[in-house]
């Protein structure tokens, strides 16, 4: 296989539609997330995943087509198990365009999917995805190593690059006209699952033959100008070799698998690519690196340089300069608003070791998803994008970035950790105070501190929380 391949991610696909095209595959995954040939292709059904396959053969009649199906035909649902089943297959099988007009909106499945999609962008896929109709938060599509797309009242032929201030995304038509064999004439709705198949078609005829899936080239063959970075938000990252001294950091508490390795065993060594995380600050270091690492860039998915300075990703930078990322892109997204609007979800905040935070946080967050809320957690302390929290750096961003944290993700509920004794968020909001001595301020709650105590802590602070915001003892409602 390679990029004249596209796999189709759906709720299968009836090739008798589609004319002369002939899937090279066609395998479903079934409830107990086995992988098998399908079986079910007696009753002709124009399935949402057949017309999708029917759009790319309209605008890419050369493409070779295979289809995994995950949803059901007739109720189309289906669960995070049968998607992250599929993916994991095209993880076994050489790098392709992966079409994806399905997504979650549901918070607790995104960090399982993460990885996946994040090893599929590491080993050179191309992943196109569809964002949920009403445009909120959606994995895949969300994720900034894959090409997401919306729907726009284009006429047929008409795409481009645009933006909502937080993520970017390809903006492509999904009204096509179709002919399909024994059905005839087809008008597809408008629909942002109908749009991204047409922009996996506008790549697969825009790939050149040495393509390496290098995102950056994917928006630049989609019409956005050079030179812009090539992510604002390390979310994706599923493995990384650590580059500097990381003695104040536990990298065993880190959201992606982190590897410490010497630079010059890393690059290349597995004959694919690698994420870099770099702890060190010295700007000269890092152009160090960046030109010992530019000889085998061709494995380089993405560098993370793990401080703000201005200025390092850009220029050329031995080729290497669109796949830089620092935490100052990060902050520039979550500044958007200057003068933010109201929260109108509870914001409960936390003060304690940066490590005891991390750690607490993390438990938190899980026990809230497990329970059916949307839940986010930041970290008021250094690096804490690295632990899979948001991130504030300075005081004076908190109520900008809060805001733009709850309008991006509609989140329930946000958990702040802030590593500081000195009290210093709204008095109205809960608080928990989580250091070993006594808190100078009356109106936080004290948490006992207890080594190994993680697990506890958490299950008990959620207990805390969910009797503070219960209606029969306060008005107040987490609005969920």
């Amino acid at each position: 296989m390679g990029y004249h391949d596209i796999v189709i991610i759906d709720d299968g696909v009836d090739e008798r539609y589609i004319g002369t095209s002939v899937l090279r595959y066609n395998l479903e995954v079934g409830p107990d997330l086995r992988i098998t040939e399908r079986s079910d292709m007696c009753e002709r059904h124009l399935s949402h995943g057949t017309v999708c396959a029917a759009i790319i053969a309209h605008y890419a009649p050369d493409a070779s087509l295979g289809s995994i199906k995950v949803l059901d035909s007739r109720l189309h649902q289906g669960t995070r198990g049968q998607l992250e089943a599929a993916l994991k297959w095209c993880l076994e099988q050489k790098p392709m365009l992966v079409s994806l007009s399905i997504g979650t909106i549901q918070s607790k499945d995104f960090d399982e999917i993460r990885p996946v999609l994040s090893e599929l962008y590491r080993k050179g896929f191309v992943l196109v995805a569809a964002y949920n109709n009403h445009f909120r938060y959606t994995v895949p599509a969300s994720l900034e190593c894959v090409v997401g797309v919306r729907r726009k009242f284009f006429t047929e032929g008409r795409y481009g690059v645009n933006g909502d201030g937080f993520e970017i995304f390809a903006e492509a038509c999904s009204v096509h006209e179709l002919m399909l064999r024994g059905r005839g004439r087809y008008h597809t709705p408008s629909s942002n699952s109908y749009a991204a198949p047409y922009v996996t078609a506008l790549l697969y005829n825009s790939l050149p033959g040495d393509f390496s899936g290098d995102i950056a080239c994917l928006w630049e063959m989609l019409g956005q100008e050079r030179e812009k970075p090539f992510c604002f938000f390390p979310d994706f990252l599923d493995s990384a070799v650590l580059v500097g001294s990381n003695e104040d950091e536990w990298p065993e508490l880190f959201y992606f698998k982190a590897v410490t390795a010497e630079l010059a065993a890393g690059p290349g060594k597995t004959g694919e690519g690698i994420y870099l995380v770099v702890l060190e600050k010295s700007a000269s270091l890092m152009r160090s690196i960046l030109a010992e690492t530019a000889v085998r860039q061709e494995y380089i998915k993405g560098i993370f340089c793990c401080w703000e300075e201005a200025g390092i990703g850009k220029g050329n930078l031995g080729g290497l300069g669109s796949r830089i990322w620092q935490e100052g892109y990060y902050i520039e997204k979550y500044r958007k608003y200057t003068s933010p609007g109201e929260l109108e979800i509870p914001v409960v905040y936390f003060y304690g070791e940066r490590r005891l935070l991390i750690g607490m946080l993390q438990a938190l967050k899980g026990r809230f998803l497990e329970e059916g809320y949307n839940a986010k957690a930041v970290g008021q302390f250094r690096r804490a994008y690295l632990y899979g929290l948001e991130y504030i750096d300075i005081v004076q961003n908190r109520e900008t970035i809060l805001y733009n944290v709850y309008k991006r993700f509609g989140c329930d509920i946000i958990l702040c950790g802030i590593a500081s004794r000195e009290v210093i968020h709204d008095v109205e909001d809960v608080c928990f105070w989580m250091w070993e001595d006594m808190p100078g301020d009356e109106k936080v709650s004290r948490i006992p501190v207890r080594e190994s105590a993680g697990d506890w802590m958490a299950e008990e602070i959620f207990r805390r929380i969910m009797a503070l915001f219960d209606t029969d003892n306060d008005n107040r409602e987490l609005g969920f």
